[in-house]
């Protein structure tokens, strides 16, 4: 989590840094103007996890899963509006989908009896979660010429659509085997949250046409299930790229 921290914080001193001068430095034609974005960023994904009983037992559950639990790379895309405030901020709305997750890895396992041929080796498991997105975003650029720098606040509304999980075993003769899953809704809330941070450039080719490049990390806020002893929560950081239009 240490990483995430520094990651958000420094997003937001750029983005408050940025929003000091943009006021000045922000190219004159872009006020009162709309623009549409196509956006694709693709996402390293995560999962926290958080004692909500206080026990002492789910304290050495969450430890043993920290283990196992490793990253997961997932995506996101769509459409944003984009709508230029005055020369230096702008408020920006959309629709996504995105693939978020994490994924487990298992191995070194014992057969105290009858031993298999052949034998698992590794078992990885991959849960993916799939969201509709509905990014709200306040930007602050700074820079009047082509390229300009760019830092967002955020918040992300992300209703569930499905999960679906895989599990790929490994042999000791080389072999692998992968056993696919779904589930529509299960134990997954319906609504999650994701405060959102990025920072960012933004290269204009034309009076109608830029492209802007935004490191971004969102955090779900609310958790991903509904047990009532252990809080998952999903995060993503990832590189967002979107081609935006200006609307005549």
């Amino acid at each position: 989590m240490t990483a995430i921290k520094k990651i958000t914080l420094l997003a937001l001193l750029l983005v408050f840094n940025t929003g000091g001068f943009s006021q000045t430095t922000t190219d004159e034609n872009l006020k009162h103007t709309l623009e549409v974005g196509l956006l694709f960023s693709p996402d390293y994904c995560n999962i926290a996890l958080r004692n909500i009983d206080g026990s002492a037992l789910y304290n050495q559950v969450i430890a043993s899963e920290r283990k196992a639990i490793k990253p997961k790379i997932g995506y996101s895309t769509g459409l944003n509006v984009c709508y230029h405030v005055s020369r230096g901020f702008a408020i920006e709305l959309g629709v996504q989908y995105s693939e978020k997750g994490y994924s487990e890895a298992f191995s070194g396992f014992v057969f105290p009896f009858i031993q298999p041929s052949p034998a698992p080796t590794k078992v990885n498991y991959f849960y993916n979660y799939y969201y509709m997105d509905i990014p709200l975003k306040f930007n602050m650029s700074l820079g009047k010429k082509k390229l300009s720098f760019i830092g967002s606040l955020g918040l992300t509304t992300n209703l569930f659509i499905q999960q679906k999980s895989t599990s790929k075993t490994t042999y000791s003769d080389g072999s692998v085997t992968t056993t696919p899953s779904s589930s529509a809704f299960g134990n997954t809330s319906a609504v999650n949250l994701s405060p959102t941070a990025s920072a960012g450039i933004d290269y204009r080719f034309s009076k109608l046409i830029h492209l802007r490049i935004e490191p971004t990390i969102r955090y779900g806020v609310l958790k991903t299930d509904n047990s009532n002893y252990i809080g998952s929560y999903l995060w993503n950081a990832g590189i967002s790229v979107g081609v935006y239009f200006k609307v005549p």
